[in-house]
């Protein structure tokens, strides 16, 4: 999927086999830091915290509301549904 501002995280994004009805169930939006808008991060908008292994190998929790930065190499656990981020 092709990040771009306020593209939205669905769960087809992360598992091409979810039923129809789950399909488009919103996970995260990508969103602009209003510190710095030149940063931008994925925001949780799921009910549950995601975790995230950056490319260092450092771990972050990200409770819902709450955006982690996009960087590249990061890898996402959303629910045992896994992402990396890649150029």
């Amino acid at each position: 999927m092709l990040l771009t501002r306020n593209a939205t995280l669905v769960e087809r994004h992360l598992s091409p086999a979810t039923p129809d009805e789950q399909a488009t169930t919103v996970l995260g939006q990508v969103v602009q830091n209003p510190a710095n808008p030149q940063v931008f991060g994925l925001r949780n908008l799921t009910a549950a915290p995601w975790s995230v292994t950056f490319a260092d190998g450092s771990m972050q929790e990200v409770p819902p509301q709450r955006a982690v930065p996009i960087n590249l190499g990061f890898r996402l656990n959303i629910a045992g549904m896994l992402a990396e981020m890649v150029a």
